[in-house]
């Protein structure tokens, strides 16, 4: 009895914690779902903004994206390109199409962080006022580029904007619809909300604007496979948390090959949760002894994990609860558990019909199992503390 009693008192626990992330996860989907947009706000732009762009290997697209970001660009403005570890001719590419081109070669330090890092140095004696991140894949709208430049020096805070992932052309499976629908979730309706709630947001590594007196001090060298997570924590403990900028909206694309996708959603997710695992811990205590609230909440947005992974774990509770009441137990971890699959559905269902609005919900309940199932080597990975390093995602 005294095992029965030991684990009714253990998913206990285990469900107020399921039951928080939860209840935040529907808080955030329910205040995106229902945003409306005000009218954007303005504000005069800095003299001078240096958009950086890290590029490994990006030859074949490059230019392209290049020309995108100079129809928004100043003349006093710069636009440096970090050909980073390349194998290809990406350096001579993008000095051709009339980038500031640099070259780095360092096999043993790769990420997108030792690119940031160098790039930084390499502006250190001419600084800009802001400096702009986008991938390499990356399309900004119209304006959305002087848009994030002009809240980062208003606000005096990084700001980052809405990025959001297109599906291939012609693409119509129904696994990457609800890795589509997940990204939604995460990277728009959840943002939408925090937005809406006043909390501030984590950074996605492109599309976000910092002061340079905020990105000169930054520690961005790191083989770190979510340096941009790892970054907006750090700022928001120095008081800095990231804004989000609706108006400014910048797109990419799904990778179209099966490999591709898998690739970018395990380094993805492995990296979250080791952030959740290893990092989160520690700055709770740091945002409850410091007061400093901004942090707490950005904390706790990123301690909700992936959905695949959420479902399975009220999965798992709600058989284990199940299990201890027919044991004698106790009802109340069943009690919990009921109450957090309501929540949990209720999440989802809001969230679809917001993502996409009057198309039917089949694909999602008939997908979804498969789909979640197949995450469980990403968690297994996570869980023997396999290290993933950075690798290009895949795109033709």
């Amino acid at each position: 009895m005294f095992a029965v009693d030991l684990l009714t008192w253990l998913l206990t626990g285990f469900g107020l914690l399921l039951l928080f992330l939860a209840g935040l996860l529907l808080l955030e989907i329910c205040a995106g779902a229902t945003w409306k947009a005000p009218a954007p706000a303005r504000f005069p732009l800095p003299d001078r903004v240096a958009v950086i762009v890290p590029a490994h290997n990006e030859a074949a697209h490059i230019a392209a994206v290049l020309r995108a970001i100079q129809l928004e660009l100043r003349p006093a403005d710069r636009l440096v390109v970090v050909a980073d570890n390349c194998a290809d001719n990406t350096f001579d590419v993008a000095r051709s199409a009339g980038a500031e081109a640099i070259r780095r070669d360092d096999p043993s330090k790769r990420g997108k962080g030792y690119a940031l890092d160098f790039a930084i140095r390499h502006l250190a004696a001419d600084p800009p006022d802001v400096v702009v991140v986008m991938d390499a894949d990356c399309y900004a709208s119209a304006g959305s580029l002087a848009q994030l430049a002009s809240w980062a020096w208003a606000y005096d805070r990084p700001v980052q904007a809405q990025y959001e992932m297109l599906l291939p052309a012609g693409s119509e499976s129904p696994a990457l619809a609800i890795a589509d629908f997940s990204y939604r979730v995460k990277a728009i309706i959840r943002l939408l909300g925090l937005q809406r709630l006043g909390w501030p947001c984590g950074l996605m590594g492109t599309g976000m604007a910092l002061p340079w007196s905020i990105m000169s001090r930054a520690r961005l060298a790191s083989a770190q496979i979510v340096e941009d997570l790892l970054l907006s924590l750090e700022l928001a403990r120095e008081g800095k948390a990231p804004l989000y900028c609706y108006d400014a909206k910048i797109t990419s694309t799904f990778p179209s090959t099966v490999e591709g996708q898998k690739s970018q959603r395990e380094r993805w997710e492995t990296g979250h949760l080791n952030m959740i695992l290893q990092v989160l811990p520690k700055l709770v205590l740091s945002a409850v002894t410091t007061a400093n609230w901004r942090l707490l909440a950005l904390v706790a947005d990123t301690a909700i994990p992936p959905l695949a992974l959420l479902a399975l774990l009220i999965a798992f509770q709600f058989a284990m609860s199940a299990l201890i009441a027919v044991l004698g137990g106790g009802l109340f971890p069943f009690a919990l558990a009921i109450a957090t699959s309501l929540l949990f559905f209720a999440a989802i269902v809001i969230a679809w019909r917001a993502a996409f609005p009057g198309k039917g919900m089949a694909t999602l309940f008939v997908r979804v199992p498969t789909y979640v199932f197949g995450k469980l080597r990403i968690y297994l990975n996570v869980m023997l503390r396999r290290r993933l390093e950075w690798v290009r995602t895949q795109r033709e």
